[in-house]
């Protein structure tokens, strides 16, 4: 971070098979805002899945293409998940996993096992551009974890707009609710970044800025032609 123009920021590890082992390890350790989170893309593809299994897959292929040699950079199979792999690694610090899309109740439970804090940011309609799939929010919400709503980027996304996010995941969650939701995109990514004491949500002393979601029914329900307006 930077006193002078008041930024925030934190070193990531972007995803399980482009960081080894001992680079985990030293991002983890490093103390530029060592506070917040390390965000990290969790189980997007199901190549990052294989990867670590047994070292075979897309994902095998494509270093191969490159020239590049895993078990020379301390790569190897571990008979297991990506994230059961890599946590362990990193047990110093709190987590941002994003995406999640091949994540499983039993990844889920480990998680659960960690003294420090994880966080699961859904980026719903970058999985359907990318994979034409989304996680299983509901065994998100029968666990009781933390959730959170991103977009990733335009590379991946056709806009920015968490309200159409939210659709996704009402569209595809027997248990999501209005409100929950709307936790997910306030208060828990406030959390999440280290920022509730500021943002997230309406109470005093604190900053969040209004947001007016139209075409609410009257039942509170978020309807598929809904739309988001800043107001302050």
């Amino acid at each position: 971070g930077t006193e002078e123009n008041h930024h925030t920021a934190s070193l990531t590890a972007h995803a399980p098979y482009s960081v080894s082992k001992r680079l985990f390890g030293l991002i983890a350790e490093h103390g530029v805002n060592a506070h917040l989170p390390l965000s990290i893309h969790n189980q997007e593809t199901k190549a990052e899945l294989e990867l670590f299994y047994d070292m075979n897959g897309d994902f095998r292929e494509m270093f191969e293409r490159f020239g590049i040699d895993l078990e020379a950079h301390g790569f190897e199979a571990t008979g297991k998940s990506s994230l059961q792999s890599y946590l362990p690694w990193i047990e110093q610090r709190a987590v941002l996993l994003i995406h999640n899309t091949f994540t499983t109740e039993s990844d889920i439970d480990f998680a659960k096992q960690r003294a420090q804090p994880v966080y699961w940011c859904f980026c719903p309609n970058a999985n359907l551009f990318i994979e034409d799939r989304v996680p299983d929010f509901d065994q998100f919400i029968e666990a009781g974890v933390t959730c959170v709503l991103g977009t990733d980027s335009l590379a991946s996304n056709w806009q920015l707009d968490i309200l159409e996010e939210i659709k996704v995941v009402m569209q595809h969650s027997r248990l999501a609710d209005t409100s929950m939701l709307l936790r997910w995109a306030t208060q828990n990514g406030a959390q999440a970044l280290g920022l509730g004491h500021t943002l997230g949500t309406l109470t005093k002393g604190l900053k969040p800025g209004l947001v007016l979601i139209d075409g609410v029914d009257q039942r509170g329900e978020i309807s598929p032609c809904s739309k988001a307006r800043r107001l302050m």
